[in-house]
């Protein structure tokens, strides 16, 4: 009997595993985070026993139905930054519509100088916005169609991505036109490989001779891309089609001269950082809400109740995007508590706080 006792401790633990997958760094600005626990069918109650562990590490916790819960985040109050860039010498700016909506001040930095600004239009629709600074500049950048550019072509993107660990100063990087049009065929993007990161929103798309083909804008989200095809996306991203930007400077009669000599330098120069509620960095009331969804299975092993599957996302509730998950897969003689707590000690370790 305990030969036989043995072996199948063997092949259970065998055919066990315990995962964590980091997906990456969660920055947290100016504020705490709080776990919302999903609320649901859970006869073993994994929730309390994931809720416990995140607790030790000294986050705040609650359990809510996700469906129905709706953080209180001043979203209107909170500072945010994206990208922008000039398209005038007097100070008409372009950045996206989801970098300024909402906010009660703007402020554009050109190089170390802060402008406030005064937002002309708001599209949402296209996610296009355009901002006025008062002020004579050197450089801006002219446009291009967006049809101009063919699939392959190598293009540009400048701004200012992951500003607060990066720094404020502009980024570029590079990649082609993946397609020339968006997520369902959406006509008023073009797909890059070029990086986006928190922070390029607003940013310019240039051509190879460093004329502005679209706006940066989003890229494929995480969680979207897990739930449908079971893998995270990589170098999906869009931009707007610049064609949609110029009829704003049309209906504003903005000259958007063409230069013959466009120069990396130059469009570096004349891409901005665009900061929505620029006071409101000091600010530590606000909060950043981490959603937590668990799935599992289990059987009774005549002891206590074992775990054959247990699945755990954490993600971030303002963005959608997936920034953990762990998981453990087959049959151990650990009860279902150890098995939890395991999983979300994994996910806990170098945890960005």
């Amino acid at each position: 009997m305990r030969r036989i006792m043995v072996l199948l401790s063997v092949l259970l633990a065998a055919g066990c595993a315990t995962t964590s997958t980091y997906i990456g760094e969660y920055s947290i600005q100016g504020g705490s985070l709080t776990f919302l626990i999903e609320q649901g069918d859970d006869p073993l109650d994994i929730g309390s026993i994931i809720s416990r562990e995140i607790e030790k590490s000294g986050y705040t916790v609650k359990r809510v139905d996700l469906s129905l819960y709706k953080p209180d985040v001043d979203k209107k109050n909170q500072m945010t930054s994206g990208s922008g860039f000039l398209v005038s010498s007097d100070g008409y700016v372009i950045t996206n519509s989801h970098v300024v909506s909402g906010a009660d001040e703007i402020a554009v930095r050109v190089g170390k100088v802060e402008y406030k600004a005064s937002v002309l239009e708001d599209d949402s629709n296209n996610d296009i916005a355009l901002l006025k600074i008062d002020g004579a500049f050197e450089n801006h950048l002219s446009m291009a169609a967006a049809t101009s550019a063919n699939v392959g072509d190598p293009i540009y993107v400048i701004g200012y991505p992951l500003s607060q660990i990066l720094g404020e100063e502009p980024r570029i990087s590079n990649g082609i036109v993946s397609a020339k049009s968006g997520i369902g065929s959406n006509p008023t993007r073009i797909q890059i490989t070029a990086s986006i990161q928190p922070g390029s929103s607003g940013g310019p798309v240039f051509d190879a001779n460093y004329r502005v083909i679209g706006i940066a804008t989003e890229r494929l989200s995480d969680e979207k891309a897990y739930q449908e095809t079971g893998s995270l996306p990589q170098n999906v991203n869009f931009g707007v089609k610049i064609e949609y930007a110029a009829v704003l400077l049309t209906d504003y009669h903005i000259e958007n001269e063409t230069g013959d000599e466009n120069t990396l330098e130059g469009a570096i120069a004349a891409t901005v950082q665009v900061v929505a509620n620029p006071r409101d960095a000091a600010d530590s009331t606000k909060a950043q809400y981490v959603a937590v969804q668990y799935s599992y299975r289990y059987q009774w092993d005549v002891v206590h109740y074992m775990l054959s599957s247990l699945n755990i996302k954490w993600i971030d509730l303002s963005s959608g995007e997936l920034i953990r998950q762990g998981s453990h897969t087959g049959l151990t003689f650990d009860s279902h508590q150890q098995t939890t707590e395991k999983v979300v000690r994994a996910m806990l370790n170098d945890f960005a706080r």
